[in-house]
């Protein structure tokens, strides 16, 4: 499970030293994250330059095992970090802590810190670990801090996925149904208009271009609905008068044992199964010195098969959900716990036609498998070698 501490590093929320230059960059290549738009990029020189986050409330991690965020560095690509030595940027997160020296590499890659015995984030800042011939450029994007706990955060991955397409396809999440007029606190909605494909079932949004929130309608008599348990309440949040209506695609997982929703795209994890492909994997890296070291424990790689279930009374609306999972699945990506993983689509669609007149459900299910490895784990301090008199006979 995920914290997003800092999503879109804002050029005004960082501090730099008087030498250094700060800007926004926004090549999709350079950016992490499905919801996203631009990452920051600043220059250093030397040990004296840095750049720094400051938090005016620390950030309570105190439930979290693992910082992640993405890096690239202009002019340092290394291939090997097996020494303290190799590195050339360090990151701090309490003021007067631990720094955590972190790698760069040819690609911009993130990567994953443990911070098991933090409670908490007052800032984040990073430094140079030594002097450079050249000015460099390093680009940050997206802090993030987690607890893993597949396959929970592969079906939220998802879901933030479908949701992020569904809201560039459709900017309120679905199509226009009516308008609605009713006062805050009113359990009972009725919506005017045509309120095409609103039933039972359907999540809608209200939105007056002021206040916005988000309904299951539950019985109906009509076009007069009560609103259920789900998402904003059994009540309207505030007052409005014509407020626009609509019908929203819900990506949606673990609602079943609430209650039904539809339409909708129910996201589904199955148990996993070990991998056979080799891909690159992130580095989680701690700083060490002074004869310290740890044992690390490699995590497992495992592939997750997943099935995205679209459901609806009426044909149209599976057809227009099924664009917004085409269009993910044409991404061959999804970003779970602030690092990217690929997923292949495996098999065909199958489509389910009612067969039952009392039961008009329409639904296509389509099936993918995303790779996933475990991040590594600290396991043990080991203690120095002694020195021994050896001699050989």
């Amino acid at each position: 499970m995920k914290q997003i501490i800092d999503a879109e590093p804002v050029i005004a929320n960082w501090t730099v030293s008087g030498t250094q230059s700060k800007s926004d960059v926004e090549t999709p290549e350079y950016v992490a994250g499905v919801t996203t738009s631009k990452s920051l990029i600043v220059s250093f020189k030397g040990p004296s330059d840095f750049a720094e986050r400051t938090f005016g409330t620390p950030v309570d991690v105190l439930n979290k095992d693992y910082l992640v965020f993405s890096v690239w560095s202009q002019r340092f690509k290394g291939k090997r970090y097996s020494h303290s030595d190799d590195f050339n940027y360090a990151v701090q997160l309490q003021t007067g802590g631990t720094w955590f020296r972190f790698p760069t590499w040819d690609t911009f890659t993130e990567v994953v810190i443990d911070i098991s015995d933090i409670n908490q984030i007052d800032h984040i800042r990073i430094e140079p670990v030594k002097d450079f011939t050249n000015e460099d450029n390093l680009i940050v994007s997206y802090f993030v801090t987690c607890k893993v706990d597949y396959p929970y955060d592969i079906m939220e991955g998802v879901k933030d996925h479908l949701t992020a397409i569904r809201d560039q396809v459709n900017s309120n999440g679905g199509f226009k149904a009516g308008t609605v007029s009713g006062a805050a606190g009113d359990d009972k909605i009725k919506i005017e208009g045509l309120i095409l494909y609103v039933e039972r079932y359907s999540v809608v949004t209200i939105d007056d271009g002021v206040n916005s929130e988000k309904h299951l309608l539950q019985n109906n008599n009509e076009t007069d609905f009560n609103l259920g348990q789900l998402y904003d309440g059994p009540v309207l949040l505030n007052s409005y008068t014509n407020a626009d209506v609509y019908v929203s695609y819900e990506p949606i997982f673990g609602k079943f044992e609430e209650e039904v929703v539809v339409p909708s795209m129910t996201i589904w994890g199955f148990a996993p199964a070990s991998s056979v492909t080799v891909l690159p994997s992130s580095r989680m890296v701690r700083e060490y010195g002074g004869g310290s070291f740890m044992e690390l424990e490699s995590g497992m790689r495992l592939e997750f098969p997943m099935q995205i279930d679209l459901m609806a009374r009426q044909w149209e609306l599976i057809e227009q959900m099924g664009d917004i999972v085409r269009r993910f699945l044409r991404e061959r990506h999804v970003w779970i716990n602030g690092r990217k993983h690929d997923f292949i689509w495996t098999g065909n669609a199958e489509s389910t036609f009612p067969d039952d007149p009392t039961v008009q459900l329409y639904s296509i299910t389509y099936t993918v498998t995303i790779e996933v490895k475990e991040s590594g784990v600290v396991k043990l301090p080991v203690s120095g070698a002694a020195t021994l008199d050896v001699k050989v006979l």
